[in-house]
């Protein structure tokens, strides 16, 4: 993908926010924005519960990791899970990122001077450091160092790494399945091993295979790349003819039967399409196909399929969701799917959640100049040095020309007056929960004191504070911070001490 600007869709399952979702739904059916990737994403990988994705920042590749923490996969030092999109700072001072793969319960990195890192569950032996522990954080895989390693996989409990050929033959790629794995050779042919209980490994039978074996079938037409999901795998050829082989017991060969092949089977339901990229999951396939659009079978109970609907598909299916723009790469993780879309194929109309609540927020107010500024709220004159701020009416942020000012303050924080304000009138006769506005974005709590951040949104001083003294970067945009300064919304503070829901301890909500 380069260095193109990439916007990240997503559907599937989300019930450890394995797809970057905050939002408690546990499916989702269609295709979904990915709102903090506004920069570059050249890499992204999915796992069972957990992804991972490179974004470029300010020059500088980032490693973000989302989802399940349990295991130790996402390597922040701790087992507690992500609900978005967090970078990992501990690459901040190595050399370049080059790639990341996210396994069932682990993680593998790549740096551009060849070095591995590998870290989360290591019981099967999959971080590759020698021993059977797990690894709360990175760590440097010391077999592989000045080998130069240059691609990596990861399985649900293995990993691979290409680094020389394989008996003279020139490896050109790699691919991970659960228990399987699979190379490709300059020459395009395809060599398998690993487990091979249900025709995953192309052989024409369902047995294990100890040490690399060529699948004959592709002597014939050359491949140009291949593909593993838990017991499938998959390739096209340099016809951009695509076969599949392995488990099909959900639909996921693509021939219209539910039935598993040991052998590789022509995907027939793609009516010639030429395709250039392709992905499996655990039990289901994403393509793309020159064109940009993309075409998923397989299991979809959980909405992997992303056609807004739960059914097995047996045949390849276009996602019509996505027709406004050329798809530039899918990927697959176990019961979810991302879709990367890069600018220059043209951008499509985002697409926000489906039947998810809008947040409230208050409008948009002006100390100076705005009229109808409510007189009630507890608002104090305008103090010499401090910003006058409108807040955008949909994300309850300082406009970026206030923003620009507030990056510039270098005096000492102040209960400065920004001017935002809900009256008791403004609830209606019956309210059942507190306005978004009155909630922390961190804790998702009534805000007890709430205060400005420099990135212009509002949060409770007591979360802030802890997370500036950990992060130098927004919680929300995830941007660099200009300063760790913080100022008071007092009229924010005064609508909620004002209002019923200060009675509340800050723990109900």
């Amino acid at each position: 993908m380069g260095n193109d600007h990439s916007y990240v869709y997503a559907w599937g399952k989300n019930d450890t926010h394995q797809i970057g979702m905050k939002e408690t739904e546990k499916d989702f059916k269609v295709p979904v924005g990915i709102e903090i990737f506004k920069e570059p994403v050249p890499v992204l990988s999915a796992g069972c519960t957990h992804s991972a994705a490179i974004m470029i920042v300010e020059n500088k590749r980032v490693l973000y990791v989302f989802g399940q923490g349990y295991y130790g996969q996402l390597g922040n030092n701790s087992r507690e899970s992500c609900e978005h999109p967090t970078p990992l700072t501990f690459f901040d001072n190595l050399p370049q990122l080059n790639s990341v793969c996210c396994g069932k319960k682990h993680t593998l990195a790549l740096l551009e001077n060849g070095d591995v890192y590998s870290w989360g569950f290591g019981q099967d032996g999959q971080l590759g450091h020698g021993d059977l522990s797990e690894s709360l954080v990175p760590k440097r895989i010391e077999s592989l160092c000045g080998l130069g390693v240059c691609e990596i996989s990861a399985g649900a409990f293995h990993s691979a790494a290409r680094t020389k050929g394989l008996r003279g033959k020139v490896i050109t790629q790699i691919a991970c399945g659960a228990t399987h794995t699979l190379v490709l050779t300059n020459n395009g042919e395809v060599y398998s091993w690993g487990i091979g209980d249900e025709g995953q490994l192309g052989h024409g039978e369902r047995k294990n295979c100890t040490e690399p074996k060529l699948i004959a079938q592709t002597e014939k037409t050359k491949v140009r790349t291949i593909a593993c999901g838990n017991a499938i795998s998959a390739y096209f050829n340099t016809r951009w003819e695509l076969y599949v082989f392995g488990n099909g017991s959900l639909g996921q060969i693509g021939n219209g039967e539910n039935s598993s092949v040991s052998k590789p089977t022509l995907v027939s339901g793609l009516n010639n399409e030429t395709i250039t990229q392709i992905s499996c999951g655990d039990s289901h396939i994403a393509v793309v196909n020159q064109s940009g659009e993309v075409f998923c079978w397989g299991n979809g109970v959980h909405g992997q399929l992303g056609n807004g609907h739960t059914k097995n598909l047996s045949k390849p299916l276009k996602v019509t969701k996505l027709k406004d723009a050329k798809i530039s790469q899918v990927v697959c993780g176990t019961d979810f799917t991302f879709a990367l879309i890069s600018e220059k194929f043209g951008l499509p109309r985002f697409i926000p959640p489906p039947n998810l609540p809008q947040r409230q927020v208050q409008d948009p107010l002006n100390q100076q100049n705005d009229p109808n500024l409510n007189q009630n709220s507890n608002q104090n004159p305008n103090q010499n040095g401090n910003v006058n701020v409108n807040l955008n009416q949909n994300q309850n942020k300082i406009s970026e020309q206030d923003l620009e000012k507030f990056a510039r303050l270098k005096v000492p924080i102040t209960d400065a007056v920004f001017g935002i304000g809900i009256s008791k009138e403004d609830f209606g006769v019956k309210i059942e929960k507190p306005p978004e506005a009155y909630l922390c974005p961190l804790s998702h709590k009534v805000m007890d004191d709430p205060v400005f951040c420099a990135d212009g949104f509002t949060y409770d001083r007591e979360s802030i504070e802890k997370w500036l003294s950990m992060n130098n970067i927004s919680p929300i945009t995830h941007h660099l911070l200009p300063n760790k300064d913080l100022l008071a919304n007092n009229n924010l503070r005064a609508q909620i001490k004002s209002s019923k829901w200060a009675n509340y301890g800050k723990d109900e909500f």
